[in-house]
């Protein structure tokens, strides 16, 4: 997982009561794959994507 990094504070801290821990996490994980920090995941079917969905969902 993914921890709020300072550029994220801000926002993060105006809406803490918003979001649970995971959504935050979440939140996060998006805007370092938009800024090219870590790499996206790319699926060339349905069916491999719900295959992960599955598999994060057993972790």
């Amino acid at each position: 997982m993914f921890d709020v990094n300072e550029n994220n504070q801000e926002f993060l801290t105006r809406h803490s009561n918003d979001f649970n821990r995971e959504t935050r996490l979440a939140m996060n994980e998006v805007r370092l794959i938009s800024e090219g920090k870590i790499p996206a995941k790319t699926f060339y079917s349905v069916s491999e994507l719900l295959k992960d969905l599955n598999d994060d969902a057993d972790d």
